[in-house]
């Protein structure tokens, strides 16, 4: 599962905790199959005082394999090795207690910008989570972030992969990249968006060894910041292996910032489809993800944020698309309800939610001020007809 990034309140996080807990994930519609809905404890916090706890947030798995998903929570300004050192929390799906506390390693780590749950790397019985630390402007001229992989089962760390270059901020971005090489234990994504120093690039690791399979680079701009986002596709060529799906929101494909999404092939690395952003400042790709088939035709779709879109009712409402993983035509588009919303956010795959056989999904919305000036939103779709369920 990729991580759900930009949604920081403490109620909100419990929202997301229940939903991304709590369902199942299915493959396509059809047959109605509920999942099991599992309502957690009402609020998380975090273990300092910080702006960014809730900054990212996934599913885990089942970490201490008492049947019940367990959840990560970034916080990467928490300070305890130096300023903005970061940290990631895993809490118990059952009680929400904290099972597991990572910490950035010094200073302007920002560990635990980005966080996923991996599933059972190592081959014993619990999974694991793949943490994040972009270094954004560190002491050290020399760094360039770093991703880790760190046991369910202890907390030790399994591989630790460091950046190509200074100011890479690899670790912007990581997600579970379902199993490219067909070995059946997961494999894993990292993000390396080099912030305008360089095109950016998004790295494919083994899950059973840690070893670099394959290194994707897309966009040629140097500020285009390919692989602020990646995620799984799911397996939308039919060829046995999952695909990868990486967002560069600041490409200017179709005029200054539009952005552009990309599809490889997790065989060989090769562009299945190449997305672009609708018009100049949309940051059409600033998340990605997928979210099962809605459309029947055994291929995964993707869900993508343009959260800078200008709709009708404002500028930079933003909008969602559902695209088909088939061909990458649209099936559903949901756009912010206020200028200045930057709906889109967040986003992810929910399972199937309501029981209609067809899989769910959520979208963020950081700038909403429904509750209150700038409280945030998430909103849960129905992926059979693209409406409203919460």
């Amino acid at each position: 599962m990729k991580g759900v990034n930009l949604i920081r309140r403490p109620a909100i996080i419990a929202l997301l905790a229940s939903l991304i807990i709590g369902g199942d994930a299915y493959a396509s519609c059809g047959v109605a199959q509920f999942g099991t809905y599992q309502q957690v404890a009402p609020t998380f916090n975090g273990t300092a005082n910080a702006a960014t706890f809730g900054w990212s947030v996934s599913s885990a798995g089942d970490v201490n394999l008492d049947g019940v998903d367990d959840l990560i929570v970034g916080d990467s300004s928490a300070s305890v090795n130096g300023t903005n050192s970061g940290q990631a929390i895993v809490y118990s799906g059952a009680n929400s207690s904290i099972l597991y506390v990572f910490n950035g390693a010094s200073a302007k780590d920002f560990y635990g910008h980005s966080v996923a749950g991996l599933g059972d790397v190592n081959g014993d019985g619990y999974s694991d989570v793949l943490i994040g630390a972009d270094q954004f402007q560190h002491a050290n001229p020399s760094v360039g972030g770093y991703a880790e992989v760190r046991s369910g089962f202890d907390g030790s760390l399994i591989y630790s992969h460091s950046s190509l270059n200074p100011d890479d901020r690899m670790g912007i971005s990581v997600a579970s990249g379902g199993d490219v090489n067909r070995d059946g234990i997961p494999d894993y994504i990292v993000g390396a968006d080099q912030f305008g120093t360089g095109p950016g690039y998004a790295q494919v690791f083994s899950g059973a060894t840690g070893t670099l399979m394959f290194t994707l680079t897309g966009s040629i701009m140097n500020n285009s910041n390919f692989a602020r986002s990646v995620s799984s596709a799911g397996d939308v060529n039919r060829d046995g292996r999952d695909d990868i799906i990486v967002g560069a929101p600041f490409d200017d494909i179709t005029g200054t910032d539009s952005g552009r999404v990309f599809i490889f092939s997790g065989a060989n690395g090769a562009v299945i489809h190449d997305i672009p952003g609708l018009a100049a400042g949309d940051w059409f790709g600033f998340q990605v993800g997928t979210i099962g088939d809605l459309d029947g035709d055994a291929r995964e779709d993707v869900i993508i944020s343009a959260t800078q879109a200008t709709t009708s009712v404002g500028i930079q409402a933003g909008e969602v698309y559902v695209l088909s993983g088939l061909n990458a035509s649209v099936i559903q588009t949901h756009s912010g309800t206020a200028a200045f919303q930057g709906f889109g956010t967040s986003l992810d795959g929910l399972g199937d939610i309501n029981g209609d056989g067809c899989p769910d999904y959520l979208v963020g919305t950081q700038g909403d001020n429904t509750a209150g000036i700038a409280a945030g939103s998430v909103k849960v779709f129905s992926g059979s007809t693209g409406g409203i369920i919460y």
